[in-house]
């Protein structure tokens, strides 16, 4: 691979919906890293959450949009949206790769709580073959040093990119919470999403 190779960045998630965060973790990533973009993949049917609730992968695309319609570096994937059955991130990938061709460095990010599942993933090792973990810890103090022990990584720790928190505690299940009782979402998801969650009257349980 040559000093010219494209870099891309790879986030997925439910994005049930999107918020700061996610933003602001893309936007940190490219900047760091001197990624061409960051390409948002909303999953389809998370293979881990496969019992639970998720909002229809058209809200979710839509929210997705509006959220980065002011950020030409980042696109939206409907890869998983569009398959059928559950959603595996090495399935995912070999898309990517099979796209953007060998001489492509793809950067899979990813907060640290992924991390400490990423051993149960369907091929983790070629998950690590086909692209950079960038993981993203909550807090300065954590050490994902620990979790580096498992033999999956064993070998391939020059795959794992370690970033200082993004100093955001939110997440999507906490915005969920938030609108169910009523909170005020401001700061915390981009206005227009805000927009969009009151007029499809989503996550208020009706």
């Amino acid at each position: 691979m040559n000093g010219n190779s494209r870099k891309i960045g790879i986030l997925g998630g439910t994005f049930d919906p999107v918020h700061i965060a996610h933003l602001v973790m893309a936007e940190r990533a490219i900047s760091d890293l001197e990624l061409e973009k960051v390409i948002f993949v909303p999953t389809g049917v998370p293979w881990m959450k496969a019992n639970t609730n998720i909002t229809l992968g058209l809200h979710r695309i839509n929210m997705l949009r509006l959220a980065l319609s002011d950020n030409p570096l980042f696109e939206i994937s409907t890869l998983e949206t569009n398959r059928f059955g559950p959603s595996y991130t090495i399935d995912t990938l070999e898309l990517i790769r099979k796209e953007y061709g060998d001489q492509t460095r793809i950067y899979f990010l990813m907060g640290s709580d992924a991390l400490y599942r990423f051993a149960d993933w369907k091929k983790p090792r070629e998950v690590l073959d086909l692209s950079y973990l960038v993981v993203f810890t909550r807090a300065v103090t954590e050490n994902i040093a620990n979790i580096l022990l498992n033999p999956v990584f064993e070998k391939r720790k020059d795959k794992i990119i370690e970033k200082n928190s993004v100093n955001i505690a939110i997440s999507s299940s906490a915005i969920r919470d938030m609108i169910r009782n009523n909170r005020p979402l401001e700061g915390n998801v981009p206005d227009k999403v805000v927009e969009y969650i009151i007029e499809e009257r989503l996550y208020t349980d009706e």
